[in-house]
């Protein structure tokens, strides 16, 4: 599988809402329209060969995850946060997530990939060789899932 891509949030000037089009089949529809762009924070399109938008992504580079009782196993300044993966229903189960989570491990080589889970998305972090952060201070928080250290 390859996919396209191209960060909505590289033009300062054009606001992510605008990017991020009403298209059916994403588990977050209204998410993708209500977000301004932050200096730490950067938003991803994912298409397919034949131009057909398969996934959003939105990363946060400069997490504060200490702060918030999550250890990555490296200092926050060294790990970069996936927020939202949200791959279209029509495309889920054909690799397009797995195939995204690799990608922001390989663009971003010096830093460890996190991500916070929701209860249903949890299978999917371990399906794919992550680990899983048990929070031990408040089991009430979402697990966080890491890329595999190199």
């Amino acid at each position: 599988m390859e996919l396209n891509w191209v960060e909505v949030s590289a033009d300062p000037s054009v606001e992510p809402c605008e990017y991020f089009a009403e298209v059916e089949g994403y588990q977050f529809p209204g998410i993708w329209r209500l977000y301004s762009v932050s200096n730490d924070e950067s938003y991803w399109l994912f298409t397919d060969r034949d131009g057909k938008e398969v996934a959003r992504l939105e990363l946060d580079e400069a997490p504060t995850l200490s702060h918030a009782g999550y250890d990555p196993g490296v200092p926050d300044s060294h790990t970069v946060q996936i927020v939202f993966l949200d791959v279209r229903s029509s495309f889920r189960g054909h690799g397009v997530g797995r195939w995204v989570a690799h990608w922001v491990d390989s663009h971003y080589p010096d830093r460890r990939v996190v991500a916070l889970a929701k209860e249903e998305a949890e299978g999917f972090w371990r399906a794919i060789g992550w680990e899983e952060s048990l929070l031990q201070d408040d089991p009430r928080k979402a697990p966080m899932f890491a890329s595999p250290m190199a």
